[in-house]
């Protein structure tokens, strides 16, 4: 395998041979504004060299390594590779690790495996190495990929340390100073330059930021917002209806709610502490809390906005409701709505002004189901769903009839192979399912397709329900190392990788079925 793909490289290079080329660019951050310039010039002189003509740029700017989320350019590459229309035969890369520095190392080994599929060579032009498909080669790569993998470990550990060091001197590190703040830039000595505006930053290494009060109407909201909780005793979805109403403008100019009037006063900031790392998403991971005795901390960084006594007032009056309302207090709740409306739901909890949500309910009891179940409630799998919903294996059935006939009509063969496993010219295998949106989180709808853990078939086909009627919103053909073998979340809105196999309709399927019909198995 190793002299086929050598060989194929040396018959890319080839006097009679093609010479058209492609290049590929990434550089991390807007910082490196040099850094895809001096790529594309070691390219180009490599170009010239071995008598290539570069035809076509895919530049990633500003792009992390670490996922493919927003790297359009080689999304880009990938599509027109695989669509056997990209114009060029050998691809031009700096080196290993401009594929990116992704944690699983066999990731950037997949892109380059897919242009060589679609025979396009990919030559690293600044690597010691021929890519030529030899053991030796091999091996390099995959060590290359695993350090640069490990260089963004190690990279992401020292700024942390850097930045704790930092806080530790009361310095602000990114994000918004919060309502009522202010970032004031300082130098190595601590002298203030300026007042940054939003979306602003330093531009000297040696500069800081540190927090100031801001405009003296925010200053005085704040400690409003303090006192009405404190010794008038409203809660915090009266302290937002009341500055809503007076058209008191909220962080970013938004309106308040309850979740932000309670967000701001349990921020130590406003007693002039400076907190960091209270939550953490390293190496692009999915966010997760930190324990509170790992934060790292500076307290009487910057001026406070309220005395120490108020915010503890506060902090008591807190956590003095959070245990009051326990779980015989939802259940009570819980039993009242029943009673109302003769049933429950998320949407009728949700409906409740100022009352506990249904994500609360889940989360105290272990699902709504069971928090249903401990006032004597049961709903029927149907209902669950919402009115009209219609039982899902019927819209399933009628889905995968309608699409065995669209499948017939374009000539392919299918077969059932039993469990729900359709085989299509004998080529490749797929599941279907039907999902409706979750409610529990009101505004933030998820589906989650269910599949069963002894099937893999080659594709997983979601067919996304509305909430209420048969309207298919959309599909989701997902290759089966994309989708769990059970079940998995989907959000309103996917991102990269599940964005990328989302479509209006089966039309990726059925194409992908009349393409093998036309050419037939061994023509």
């Amino acid at each position: 395998m190793a002299v086929g793909f050598a060989s194929e490289q040396a018959e890319a290079r080839s006097p009679s041979a093609p010479r058209r080329a492609a290049q590929y660019l990434r550089m991390s951050t807007d910082h490196q504004r040099y850094s895809t310039a001096n790529q594309a010039a070691a390219l180009e002189r490599y170009a010239e060299a071995h008598g290539l003509t570069i035809t076509e740029t895919y530049a990633d700017e500003g792009k992390s390594g670490l996922s493919l989320a927003g790297r359009a350019g080689l999304l880009r590459l990938i599509a027109d590779v695989q669509g056997g229309d990209a114009g060029f035969d050998i691809l031009l890369v700096y080196d290993v690790s401009r594929w990116g520095r992704f944690q699983d190392a066999d990731e950037s080994a997949y892109y380059e495996y897919l242009c060589r599929r679609a025979g396009v060579t990919v030559i690293y032009c600044a690597e010691p190495f021929e890519n030529d498909g030899t053991p030796i080669a091999t091996i390099i790569k995959s060590v290359k990929r695993a350090m640069a993998g490990e260089f963004s470990r190690e990279l992401s550990a020292k700024v942390f340390a850097g930045q704790s060091r930092l806080v530790r001197l009361g310095y602000k590190q990114g994000g918004s100073p919060g309502f009522g703040y202010r970032r004031q830039l300082v130098d190595s000595a601590g002298n203030p330059k300026a007042l940054l505006q939003r979306g602003q930053r330093k531009s000297l290494q040696d500069d800081r930021v540190v927090l100031v009060p801001g405009p003296s109407d925010e200053v005085s909201t704040v400690r409003e917002i303090f006192e009405a909780f404190v010794l008038r005793r409203a809660n915090c979805q009266q302290i937002a209806n009341d500055l809503n109403a007076r058209r008191v403008s909220g962080p970013d100019g938004r309106n308040w709610s309850g979740p932000s009037i309670q967000g701001l006063l349990t921020n130590e900031r406003y007693i002039g502490n400076n907190v960091f790392g209270r939550s953490a998403a390293k190496l692009r991971q999915r966010r997760s809390a930190v324990p509170r005795e790992d934060w790292i901390r500076c307290d009487g960084a910057h001026p406070a906005l309220v005395d120490e006594t108020l915010f503890a007032s506060a902090q008591r009056r807190l956590a003095s409701r959070a245990n009051r309302q326990g779980q015989a207090e939802l259940l009570a709740r819980l039993e009242e709505l029943r009673t109302l409306h003769g049933g429950l739901s998320a949407r009728i909890i949700n409906q409740v002004k100022d009352g506990p949500r249904a994500g609360t309910y889940a989360q105290r009891f272990g699902s709504l189901e069971k928090a249903f179940a401990a006032v004597g409630f049961r709903r029927s799998r149907r209902a669950a769903r919402g009115p009209n919903a219609g039982p899902p294996r019927s819209k399933r059935t009628l889905l995968i009839a309608a699409t065995l006939a669209q499948l017939e009509a374009r000539g392919a063969h299918v077969e059932d192979r039993g469990g729900g496993v359709f085989a299509v010219n004998g080529e490749f295998t797929f599941m279907m399912a039907c999902a409706r949106p979750s409610v529990i989180n009101p505004g933030r709808p998820s589906w989650t397709p269910r599949f069963r853990a002894d099937r893999s078939p080659d594709l997983r086909i979601v067919a996304r329900l509305a909430a209420v009627g048969d309207q298919i919103l959309d599909y989701l053909i997902l290759p089966t190392d994309q989708a769990p073998a059970t079940h998995f979340r989907i959000p309103e809105h996917p991102t990269p990788p599940l964005a990328y196999y989302r479509f209006d309709d089966l039309g990726p399927l059925l194409n992908m079925a009349e393409r093998i019909a036309v050419g037939g198995v061994g023509s």
